[in-house]
């Protein structure tokens, strides 16, 4: 084609800036190179040359720039310096200063996935891959949105999920999120009953700079504050204790031992108060309460003991009465005990009371009275003591004196032998009155 300078016949639709080197279409004053006033359509490919001199596609509308990509391939989205192009896709925008994106709020700065259905569990998602020595790009994770209720201005969970194996063609979910803010790793949440954390199987925690671990319960005033808390150490020769108000109450050992109010228990079960030391009283160990009836309640505590060099004495403290002062049981160093006051035999607190009318004289005649030492820790005790041998007074079948079993071991209940002996004395009683009167 021969180059034809007379463009009158065109003069209505293409001016030609000769002197700065322009084209317009519809355009009578070209501002670029070639600048087109309207929808232009492109059959093959088109490049400019950027004002920096270095060759981009930049996209713009009403004469601002709105995209372009670099001769590196990076494409920008209202990103154009060299700072804001750091990755293959940049969207740069203000968006919105808060995480409860509204729907009327700025989508700059915003990517948005889209489904183009609305059926349950339909929703656009982003997937995660890498070349495979089989040459595809499949996915390996990704993160979906699953719509719940399309009504309205719609409800969804949304989704983590990892392939499982090489040889696995779907992914698998690992962790959800569900509109009601539950989370389930490795499961769907549980969303009644105030769970917001749902785990199927085990939970870790690991320090990085020693080998204790937490697991804190913050307060709502102030999250960065907790005062209640666990602490783990994970070795074999770890322990695992437990801190209110910011003191450790309780401790379990790699022993097995518990430890409540010290940090050291050397035994299955030690509590102590921190003021134990020798000599020392320590107030109020335990305290077991139990109702019976109504409106009674009738309290045990192994309240106040002091310990010495002859033993140690418990002094009895009833709920709601004062501390007594007075001591209830002593065991000295040679095993010997003491109690003051008496077993409770209040009427109130039994049933189907039967007086004994019957002789009793054939049954405490059946009794036998032995001799014996005990065994103590797989040895025998050389202390001589008196009194029943429990297997005797079963082949007797002599009822309601026996206490355990078999499996276990036979115990008596010396309270009712005595009151079979009283009377016993009180027949023998009447048979002497009787005799006498004669």
């Amino acid at each position: 084609m021969s180059k034809n300078t007379n463009l009158s016949f065109l003069t209505d639709y293409i001016t030609a800036d000769i002197t700065n080197g322009r084209i317009g279409i519809n355009n009578a004053s070209p501002t670029v190179a070639f600048d087109v006033t309207g929808v232009a359509k492109f059959s093959s490919s088109v490049s400019a040359t950027s004002y920096n001199a270095t060759t981009q596609n930049i996209f713009a509308v009403d004469g601002s720039e709105k995209m372009r990509i670099t001769s590196a391939g990076l494409v920008g989205i209202g990103a154009t310096t060299s700072t804001e192009l750091r990755s293959q896709l940049t969207v740069l925008g203000a968006g919105q200063n808060t995480s409860a994106l509204t729907d009327a709020g700025a989508t700059t700065g915003t990517i948005q996935i889209n489904s183009s259905t609305g059926a349950f569990n339909s929703g656009g998602a982003l997937t995660f891959g890498s070349l495979l020595d089989n040459g595809t790009y499949v996915p390996i994770a990704a993160l979906k949105l699953l719509i719940q209720n399309g009504t309205g201005n719609g409800s969804g969970d949304l989704a983590f999920s990892t392939r499982a194996s090489v040889s696995a063609t779907a992914l698998t979910e690992r962790i959800r999120i569900v509109s009601g803010g539950q989370v389930g790793i490795g499961k769907s949440p549980r969303i009644t009953g105030g769970i917001t954390l749902d785990v199927a199987g085990g939970i870790q925690t690991t320090n990085d700079s020693g080998n204790v671990s937490y697991i804190n319960f913050g307060q709502n005033s102030d999250p960065s504050l907790s005062y209640t808390y666990m602490q783990g150490d994970g070795r074999s020769s770890g322990f695992l204790r437990f801190h209110t108000n910011d003191t450790e109450r309780m401790r379990i050992t790699s022993a097995g031992f518990v430890g409540i109010g010290t940090s050291g228990p050397n035994y299955v079960t030690t509590i102590a108060d921190s003021t134990w030391s020798n000599g020392s009283t320590v107030s109020y160990l335990f305290n077991i309460r139990k109702a019976y009836g109504v409106g009674v309640v009738f309290g045990c505590y192994v309240g106040e003991y002091s310990q010495d060099s002859t033993g140690f004495t418990i002094n009895q403290k009833v709920f709601n009465q004062a501390p007594a002062t007075t001591q209830t049981f002593t065991i000295n160093n040679s095993g010997n005990y003491s109690f003051w006051g008496s077993n409770v035999s209040d009427k109130r607190l039994k049933r189907n009371i039967n007086y004994i009318e019957d002789s009793q004289l054939d049954k405490i005649m059946l009794l036998k009275p032995a001799t014996f030492n005990k065994i103590v820790d797989n040895e025998i005790n050389t202390n001589i003591h008196t009194g029943f041998i429990a297997q005797d007074i079963l082949e007797s079948n002599i009822p309601n004196l026996i206490m355990g079993s078999e499996e276990t071991s036979y115990g008596l209940d010396y309270d009712g032998i005595l009151a079979l002996a009283v009377k016993a004395i009180q027949e023998l009683k009447a048979e002497i009155d009787t005799l006498k009167n004669k």
